[in-house]
This record gives C-alpha cells, sequence and structure tokens, in this order.
C-alpha cells in the first residue's frame, strides 16, 4: 500500500528518485526525538504558499518559511503558559515543492505531542488559526491577507504511539521529502528544512 500523500506535487523529470543522505539523517532526528518526547504522536500535514504576484525566483533562501516555524513556536508556548497541562514538543519539516516554472509552495508537517489537544477536531481548528496567524506576522498582513494561502489535509493527518512502529509508519509517510534537491526544487532557494534536535 503506498502512504506516500500528494506525490503528484512532485512529478519532474522521469527518472527514479534519488534521495540526499542529509536529508534522510536529519529527518530521522526529527523522527527520534518526536518520538523520545512523546508517548503519542500527532503529526499534521498542510501547505503554505505565497501571494499569487510572488515568483520563485523572489524567494532566494526560505528566510519567511524558516520564520513563520519560529512564530508558530512562540505562539504555542504562549498556549502552553496558559496553563496547559502537556507541552506540545513541536518537531517541523518542510519541503519545497515546485510543480511549474512559475509556482511553487511549501509542503509541511509538523509532529507535536497529542496530548496538547483534549480533542482533535479542536486540535485542527486550533492549530489552522496559528498558521495563520504565524504566515500573517511573516508576510506582515492582518488574518485576511492570508486567507487561502493555507491547505490543511485533514485526510494525511495522523497520530501514531512512540516505538519502532509509529516511527517507521512516520517513515513512510514522510520519507518522500527527502528527494535530493534539483533544478527545479532548488533553484534559488533551499528544498528541503526541519527543526534543529
Amino acid at each position: 500500500m503506498n502512504n506516500t500523500p500528494f506525490s503528484y506535487a512532485y512529478e519532474f523529470p522521469s527518472q527514479p528518485a534519488a534521495y540526499s543522505a542529509n536529508y534522510h539523517k536529519r529527518l530521522g532526528r526529527v523522527i527520534r526525538s518526536s518520538a523520545i518526547a512523546n508517548q503519542r504522536i500527532q503529526v499534521v500535514s498542510f501547505d503554505i504558499q505565497f501571494r499569487p504576484n510572488v515568483t520563485p525566483r523572489g524567494i532566494k533562501r526560505s528566510a519567511e518559511i524558516s520564520e513563520f516555524f519560529k512564530v508558530l513556536k512562540i505562539a504555542l508556548d504562549e498556549q502552553q503558559s496558559l496553563g496547559t497541562i502537556h507541552k506540545h514538543n513541536l518537531r517541523h519539516v518542510w519541503r519545497r515543492m515546485r510543480p511549474s516554472s512559475s509556482r511553487f509552495f511549501y509542503r509541511c508537517y509538523i509532529l507535536i505531542n497529542h496530548d496538547f489537544y483534549a480533542d482533535p477536531i479542536i486540535a485542527q481548528q486550533a492549530l489552522y488559526k496559528h498558521f495563520s496567524y504565524a504566515w500573517a506576522q511573516v508576510l506582515g498582513t492582518d488574518l485576511n491577507g492570508v486567507q487561502g494561502l493555507i491547505q490543511l489535509h485533514s485526510k494525511t493527518s495522523f497520530d501514531v504511539y512512540s516505538g519502532i512502529e509509529g516511527e517507521a509508519e512516520i517513515w513512510q509517510r514522510l520519507g518522500y521529502l527527502t528527494e535530493a534537491a534539483n533544478y527545479y526544487s532548488a533553484n534559488r532557494g533551499r528544498t528541503f528544512g526541519c527543526s534543529r534536535c
């Protein structure tokens, strides 16, 4: 069974995919550290886009997506400080997708403590608000300015228990993010990023 989601978004040369040992190693650290920190891990998938007038050449070093995750962590830290029983233990990984020469977006995953939110539905709603707030901060706009720029993939969000089987499932679903950089993905921007565990 193929659980690799959204692979259609990364269809360029019809050659077998080459994978980066460096990306593999970094993704492995994220998964392992999340498994150590959490008894149960919730993995949430979403895409982030820029406004329509921003081209791939306008983004050079992926500073915006890195800033997004900094702002997101601060927001979750603030929520945690308000008396949440469990820590969020946030980890993240992202991949720059470029389905055409004029279009690109970021495929993102967060790995978070399943117990940080008491209810999965509440978790989806709360996280979407946090994502919107963080991206609005990065772009210097209000929440209306980021409408339609964040797509939450509820059908591919999942949770696993820590352990060999849980970590293997995360690898199976997220491993495609470690495809080696090519001309399309790496042109004027980093291709892959993740938490510093």
